[in-house]
């Protein structure tokens, strides 16, 4: 919450100010306006409106009106574009509601109950039924409102009902308490007031008989009555010329300088707007203007709605006003609306100060759907064409260019196209800027290239985030559809072509860089074995917040409507996430709970992925080995911070980024770069990328790559959910036409990289090469977060190129694919444009060859940990020959254009053929994994199947020696389970399997060492063990290290491994004899002790997440 809209707060203002506050207070405390009845009839009457047009409109197309296209295909006004989205969400809301179809009456029976809201009522009686025809354009929405049979119907809202006598009792009460004091302080001194956008008066009326209450003092009021159209003047000075107080009708447009108008810099002692700042394209300069008309210690008196109604929505949507603002990142979702913390902001950013809310007794300033906000200005106001304000400077005009001066006629049609669609003059159109400039979000993005459709033929619907500047849409169109721009062309100036670049040399990788370890944990697949199982079957592993997180319905609610609430509750969780075995790595109790569980899940899984390649961690002390992770949650800092713990010595490196990577490289004693990567969602494959560029640089020998990402608290949750990305119904519907949004994910993962030779030389098991990494950014486009498909072709042509690969070799490409809308076509078109490049085919192609999929219909989005789990997800598949399906996928999102594509998507799980040369050889199944940052920072990574080993030379038969060990009992019993587990699961070559375990592992204190001639016998002798049974078998506990003395050894394989299990210090190679062809294979890593970890203030027991 935040402070309440009616305490006395301390605003810094005195005198007048200050007295209109005591009035206002005062007048709120006798008050008996119900705000919150009044807010829950709105919301009642929207979910009504909102039944009421979905039987409408079903009616209408005679069907769903939310089925796929059917809304799209009402507007055919392409302004109307917007609104068409916002209706699509009132409707889904007015069904989540319930209560059934619309039954005629319900209005009535609403009427009934709340008679104060009779105006709204009867607006939406009269004008809903006409939404429809207004979105065909059968209907004139200013004819709706201003004419006909109802010429008072939008009128009526402002005054004479009881939500906006309230209101306009709060703002007349003001002024006549500024101006009360005034006089009183200075008499016979006139009091300046401007009422902006006064219009039909609906404020004006209170303010003015309130004003005339002062008697003879009245008549020293300077009353400007303003508006952007002289049309209001003669009705107002008719109704309100005869209240005592002197009016002045003048136009102001705060859309132009009011100087420029007639209103001087500090020209007003107040400045009273209601419901009008709001519908400027700019609030940031509509506010800078007011500031210079006010003079110091002036007061600027502002009403306004202050949060998402669903009727206001549907009434206002209509106007062409409404959409006309350019920076919607500044307003609430969908509207051009304020809450009042952006007010607020807004406000303090444009020079005012003591920006107060007010509304109604007892109510936190949250609960305002409308507020009355006060502002001061204490300080010398701006002027026109100062530096502070930017105002009066006049941009250079841009120098003519040769191609699209004048004589351009195409960049002229353009002009005309973009300015008539973003309601601006032709000349307002600069060919050179981004659209950014213009405010144009997405769906205006996708609605003008339909318009330039009329003209110039199928376009990708995502040209304008391809192409971010006109003359760049120029440039596109003459290339693509030359025919069509013949007919706007006259006598183009020839300009030189685009001079070639040198051409990337395809390098011959000799050795390239693979994968010879991993480890993950991901929701609820705690090892690789159990994702694959949950890939293959297809499993949704997407559930609702667990409690032990937080509680979710805190938080959950339409973040449309009220600030701090998000649309998910939805998420996808690792199990444990405070387990942490920290005796293991030699770390106090209170270090580990002061460490972000990023860092110790992170650190057990880079150990886990050098035991998975087959080597004991102690191999790497000393080494130049390299470690680079990414991440980027800051969640348990905030936790932290919430108990009161967050400047104790640990949490210093305990909550420190750079710590998850370094005290990898610190206990286990790595030499190497160390390094955490933070470009948000792309974190993880851009520290895959720098670790490849390392170990090719020559700056390690070999490195640790991966990534972290927890979600353990609930700002963010709140902040994505404000933004509409977040997926309400808590599925990631990637390249599907229903795709809502992201569902929240986390886990870990980390792989082993070296080089290949050295790989094959130490007898490693390779997953997969990495032909190519690459990293870039997508530079200026429509807005920060949006991604480009141009830089992402470019940065993907790279890495193929590097690599000298033919894209036509590349059979799957794990996307980034969060399932919203727009971002998913905006990555195929980067795919697209990508292989068209490379491939030298820009039309349309025969057949597809190439599948799509994303492990985030799975498990939802990981966020930093997205790449890596992506990765880790195509080791996997070329590993098992399969492709999983990418699950929720049932019909193509229209806008991706698949059709004639080399892509389609795999919605199936089926087999992973390879590909043949033309001499008939298989070729090694590729695959490109791509992740983007909502920053801008994309990573492109090319894997490819590991190549065929020889056939291993025989081995003798025979009895073996198997090795195993841990910290104490119970850890050794937690290893010979998994060990168990594995070998029910999968046919391991015993030599392959004792070699493994006795060269690979660090021996500790407790020992298993077991004798069998085959896995069968090894799982007998394990079962044993465990049940407590006698076996060929032995178990003991080391003291410390004794060294083998050397000598011979007992020939009997169980005498050898009593002496290794009493403690002796005996070489694999002498204990288990010549190592012959074995090799390292992927066995159960090291079973870390599930201790509990977290931090706790003093006066909690509270364990925390689980």
């Amino acid at each position: 919450g935040g402070p309440s809209a009616t305490a006395t707060v301390t605003t810094g203002r005195a005198g007048p100010a200050e007295a209109a506050e005591r009035d206002v207070d005062s007048y709120l405390r006798g008050s008996t306006y119900d705000v919150r009845r009044v807010a829950t009839a709105l919301r009642q009457l929207g979910t009504t409106a909102a039944r009421m047009l979905d039987a409408d409109l079903r009616g209408r197309l005679g069907g769903d009106p939310l089925a796929p296209g059917a809304l799209g295909s009402l507007a055919a006004d392409p302004s109307y574009e917007r609104l068409t989205g916002v209706i699509e969400g009132v409707l889904r809301r007015g069904r989540a509601a319930g209560g059934g179809p619309y039954v005629p009456g319900e209005l009535d029976s609403l009427l009934a109950r709340y008679p104060e809201l009779s105006a709204h009522v009867r607006l939406v009686g009269v004008c809903l039924p006409a939404l429809p025809d207004v979105l065909a354009g059968r209907v004139d929405p200013l004819e709706l409102y201003f004419s006909g049979d109802n010429p008072s119907v939008l009128a009526d809202i402002y005054r004479g009902n009881a939500v906006a006598d309230h209101y306009n009792e709060l703002v007349a009460r003001t002024v006549y308490g500024f101006a009360a004091a005034r006089l009183a302080a200075e008499p016979g001194r006139p009091v300046r007031i401007v009422e902006v956008g006064a219009g039909t008066g609906g404020t004006s009326d209170r303010v003015l008989r309130l004003l005339a209450a002062l008697g003879p003092d009245a008549r020293l009021i300077d009353y400007r009555y303003t508006d952007v159209s002289s049309s209001f003047f003669r009705a107002a000075e008719r109704e309100f010329g005869g209240h005592g107080v002197p009016l002045r009708f003048d136009v102001l447009d705060l859309e132009k300088e009011p100087s420029a108008q007639g209103f001087g810099p500090g020209s007003a002692d107040l400045v009273l707007a209601a419901n009008v700042v709001h519908a400027t394209r700019r609030i940031s300069r509509s506010l800078d203007r007011l500031r210079t008309v006010l003079a110091e210690d002036g007061l600027l008196v502002l009403n306004e709605v202050t949060c998402n109604l669903d009727y206001l929505a549907l009434m206002f949507g209509m106007i062409p006003g409404w959409w006309a603002f350019e920076e919607p990142a500044e307003r609430l979702p969908g509207a051009p609306l304020l809450d009042v913390p952006r007010w607020r902001q807004a406000l303090e950013a444009a020079g005012f100060t003591g920006v107060r809310p007010v509304g109604a007794a007892g109510l936190d300033e949250s609960e305002l759907d409308q507020s009355v906000l006060l502002a001061g200005v204490a300080a010398p106001p701006r002027t026109p064409g100062s530096a502070e304000s930017g105002a009066g400077v006049t941009a250079a005009a841009p120098l003519p260019r040769p191609g699209t001066g004048p004589a351009d006629s195409l960049t002229a049609h353009l002009s005309g196209i973009f300015a008539e669609f973003l309601r601006l003059a032709v000349t307002d159109i600069d060919p050179t800027a981004t659209f950014d400039r213009y405010g144009l979000d997405s769906l205006g993005a996708i609605q003008l290239v339909r318009t330039l459709e009329k003209d110039f033929g199928r376009l990708p619907k995502v040209l304008l985030y391809e192409r971010t500047t006109l003359d760049a849409v120029a440039d596109y169109l003459r290339e693509h559809a030359p025919e069509a721009c013949a007919r706007f062309t006259v006598t183009p100036t020839p300009t030189p072509g685009p001079v070639p670049l040198p051409g990337e040399r395809a390098a011959t990788v000799d050795d390239p860089v693979v994968i010879v370890g991993l480890s993950v944990r991901f929701p609820g697949s705690p090892d690789a074995d159990a994702l694959w199982r949950n890939l293959y079957d297809g499993a949704d592993l997407v559930t609702e917040i667990p409690a032990e997180r937080f509680d979710w319905r805190r938080i959950h609610g339409d973040p449309v409507r009220t600030p701090g609430r998000t649309n998910s509750k939805w998420g996808a969780f690792v199990d444990g996430v405070g387990e942490f075995d920290a005796g293991f790595f030699g770390i106090s109790p209170l270090e580990a709970d002061l460490m972000d569980p990023q860092q110790r899940l992170f650190l057990q899984a880079a150990w886990a992925a050098v035991e998975d390649a087959g080597h004991r961690p102690s191999e790497l002390r000393g080494t130049r080995t390299g470690v680079f992770v990414g991440a980027t949650s800051h969640d348990y800092d905030g936790h932290l911070t919430a108990i009161g713990r967050d400047r104790e010595a640990h949490s210093s490196s305990g909550l420190a980024h750079c710590i998850i990577a370094n005290r990898v490289s610190y206990l286990m004693d790595l030499r190497g770069p160390s390094q955490s990567v933070d470009t948000a969602c792309s974190s993880s494959l851009f520290a895959l990328h720098a670790a490849v560029r390392a170990i090719r640089d020559g700056d390690c020998d070999q490195a640790v790559a991966g990534g972290v990402h927890l979600v353990l608290t609930e700002p963010l949750y709140v902040a994505l959910g404000q933004t509409g990305m977040l997926s309400p119904t808590g599925r990631c519907r990637t390249f599907d036409e229903s795709a809502d949004g992201f569902v929240r994910g986390e886990g870990v993962a980390a792989v082993l990289l070296k080089p290949l030779s050295r790989a094959l030389a130490d007898g490693d098991t390779v997953h997969a090469v990495v032909r190519g990494t690459g990293t870039g950014h997508g530079g200026h486009v429509q807005s920060l977060t949006v991604p480009s498909p141009s830089a992402q072709a470019d940065l993907i042509s790279s890495v193929f190129r590097r690599a000298g690969v033919d894209p036509r070799t590349v059979t799957y490409v794990e996307a980034h694919g969060t399932g919203t809308v727009v971002g998913d076509p905006i990555e195929v078109r980067g795919l697209r444009l990508a292989f068209a490049e490379l491939t030298g085919e820009q039309g349309d192609v025969p057949a597809p060859w190439c599948g799509l999929g994303t492990i985030k219909s799975n498990m939802g989005h990981l966020e930093a940990a997205a790449g890596i789990a992506g990765l880790v997800k195509v080791v996997l598949a070329m590993r098992h020959g399969v492709l999983p399906a990418s699950i929720h996928y049932q019909r193509p999102n229209p806008l991706l254009e698949l059709e004639g594509s080399p892509f389609h998507v795999v919605g199936a799980t089926r087999e992973w053929q390879r590909l043949t040369d033309p001499a008939g050889r298989e070729i090694p199944r590729r695959a490109g994994i791509s992740s983007m940052g909502f920053g801008g920072g994309n990573a492109h990574v090319l894997l490819e199947e590991p190549p065929g080993r020889e056939a291993a030379t025989p081995v003798a038969g025979g009895p073996r020696l198997v090795l195993l060990s841990a910290r104490d009992e119970d850890r050794l019993r937690a290893a010979a389970r998994r060990l168990l587990d594995h070998l029910s699961a999968h046919q391991v070559p015993l030599p392959d399997l004792a070699f493994t375990l006795g060269e690979g592992r660090d021996a500790m204190a407790a020992r298993l060492a077991l004798v069998a001639s085959d896995q069968d016998g090894i799982r007998e002798q394990l079962d044993a063990f465990l049940e407590g049974r006698p076996g060929h078998y032995t178990v003991g506990t080391a003291g410390p290290p004794a060294p083998w003395p050397g000598g011979a050894l007992p020939e009997n394989l169980l005498d050898r491994g009593r002496a290794w299990a009493a403690g002796a210090d005996i070489p694999w190679s002498v204990l288990g004899g010549p190592r012959g062809s074995a090799r390292r294979v992927s066995l159960p890593a090291y079973p870390f002790a599930p201790e509990w970890h977290w931090a706790h203030g003093p006066a909690t027991e509270e364990p925390g997440p689980a």
